[in-house]
C-alpha cells in the first residue's frame, strides 16, 4: 500500500509539472519568462556558492522542524545538483531530527507522552528486543520522520544512537529524492523542448527507485545486527 501511495504521488507531482508548464505556455505569462529569474537564481548561486548553501541549509532544518514540508529534497537537487544537495538534506533531516529529539526529551515530554504513547511504547519495546536495528530499519523502511523523532524522546534509545541511525537510514532514500531533483529539466528546456523533456531515461530510473529500496527494505531479513545487551537510560 505504501509503496503504491508512494509511486501515485510521484506520477501525480509530474503531472502537475507538466499541467503548470502548459498553463503558463497558454497563459500571459510565460514559462520563458519565469526560466529567466531561474537563470538569475543559478547565477547568484554559482557566484556564492557558500552564501547559497549556508542559506537553503539553514532553510532546509527549519523547515523540517516542523511536520507535513517534504519534497524539498527535489527541490534542493534541482537548484544545486546531487552532490551538494545529498550533504545538504542528510545533515539537515538529522540535525531537525536529533533536535527535535532533545525538545521531545528534555522540554517536551508529558505532552509527548500523551500524544504519543502507544507509539512509543512500541518503539521501547522494539529497542529493548532487537537495539539499533530496529533504529535504523525504521528510518531505512520510510516510517514518519517528524512522529518518530517525537515518539523517540520518549523512549531509552541513547541520543547517540538515535543520531546514527538517523544519519545513515535517512542517506538511501535522500540520495534517491535529490537524484530525482537534479534530473528534472530547467525551465529553459522546458521552454524549448515542452513535455517531452520530462521523459527522459534517468528521470524514468529515479521515478522507479523509492519503490525498489521500499521492497528491498521489506522484504530484507529483520536479524538484529545491533542487539542490545543491556538497558540504556536516556542521554
Amino acid at each position: 500500500m505504501k509503496r503504491r501511495l508512494l509511486t501515485a504521488a510521484v506520477v501525480v507531482a509530474l503531472l502537475a509539472l507538466a499541467a503548470w508548464a502548459y498553463w503558463l505556455q497558454q497563459g500571459t505569462l510565460s514559462i520563458s519568462q519565469i526560466a529567466e529569474e531561474e537563470d538569475r537564481l543559478r547565477s547568484w548561486i554559482d557566484r556564492r556558492p557558500a552564501t547559497a548553501v549556508a542559506i537553503a541549509f539553514a532553510l532546509y532544518v527549519v523547515t523540517s522542524l516542523a511536520p507535513g514540508t517534504g519534497g524539498k529534497a527535489i527541490i534542493c537537487g534541482w537548484l544545486f545538483g546531487f552532490w551538494r544537495s545529498l550533504a545538504i538534506v542528510d545533515v539537515a533531516l538529522t540535525i531537525a531530527a536529533v533536535l527535535t529529539f532533545l525538545f521531545s526529551r528534555y522540554l517536551f515530554l508529558d505532552y509527548v507522552k500523551s500524544h504519543f504513547a502507544k507509539f512509543a511504547q512500541r518503539l521501547e519495546q522494539a529497542w529493548q528486543r532487537d537495539g539499533a536495528f530496529y533504529w535504523l530499519f525504521l528510518r531505512l523502511a520510510g516510517a514518519p520522520y517528524s512522529m518518530m523523532n517525537y515518539a523517540a524522546g520518549a523512549t531509552g534509545v541513547p541520543a547517540k544512537t538515535f543520531w546514527w541511525t538517523t544519519q545513515v537510514g535517512i542517506l538511501p532514500r535522500a540520495a534517491i529524492w535529490v537524484f530525482l531533483g537534479a534530473q528534472l529539466p530547467t525551465l529553459h528546456v522546458v521552454a524549448e523542448e515542452g513535455f517531452s523533456s520530462l521523459i527522459d531515461p534517468k528521470l524514468i530510473v529515479a521515478l522507479t527507485l523509492p519503490a525498489v529500496v521500499l521492497a528491498i527494505v521489506h522484504y530484507a531479513p529483520r536479524r538484529p545486527f545491533f542487539r542490545r545487551k543491556e538497558t540504556s537510560s536516556p542521554v
